[in-house]
Parts: structure tokens; C-alpha cells; sequence
């Protein structure tokens, strides 16, 4: 009896991990696609936020990407969908954990 328990319970916790692994990817996927609408309905009238990132803490490991990945792109673009591209292009010039580009 202990082991068709035991077998069962292991059968119940792989069925989950697609579902866990699914919800943490959309998870993910949200945080990453919330930065830029997040600028755009807090902004200021003032166009230009803290680039240091202490204005949305929450969101320094996308500013890292930003400064430090290719995904500097993509996420411009998105940034542009929402009508703060210039604002983003504008932080990752002046911040200072920005490796520089080359030329």
C-alpha cells in the first residue's frame, strides 16, 4: 500500500511540472512586458524619470538587460508600442551600469 502511494504521489508531482514551468514562463513574460506601461501611466510631466533606476526598483534587472544584452531592442520597440521609447533610450545614455557600446 505504501508504495502505490509512494507511486502515485510521484506521478501527481511530474504531472505538475509543465504546469508550474508554463505559469512561471507567463509569470516572467509579464514583469518583462509591464516596464514600459508602468513608465507610461506614472509619468510625470516631466518626460524624464530617475536613470539610475530608483524611481522603479522593481525593474533594475530590466534595466540591466537594457544596458547589457541585445534585448535592448526588442524592448525598445515595446517601449515605443507605449509612447516612452524616448524616455528608455534616454535612461540607458545616462546610466551609469551601462557597458559601452562599440562603435
Amino acid at each position: 500500500m505504501n508504495l502505490a502511494m509512494t507511486e502515485r504521489r510521484r506521478k501527481l508531482v511530474f504531472a505538475n511540472v509543465p504546469v508550474v514551468g508554463g505559469l512561471l514562463l507567463v509569470i516572467g513574460l509579464l514583469y518583462v512586458l509591464s516596464y514600459a506601461p508602468v513608465v507610461r501611466w506614472t509619468r510625470n510631466p516631466s518626460p524624464l524619470v530617475a536613470s539610475d533606476g530608483s524611481r522603479f526598483p522593481v525593474y533594475k534587472p530590466l534595466d540591466w538587460l537594457i544596458d547589457n544584452t541585445p534585448a535592448r531592442n526588442l524592448l525598445f520597440r515595446w517601449a515605443d508600442l507605449w509612447g516612452v521609447g524616448d524616455i528608455f533610450r534616454f535612461n540607458h545614455r545616462w546610466r551609469p551600469t551601462r557597458i559601452p557600446e562599440s562603435p
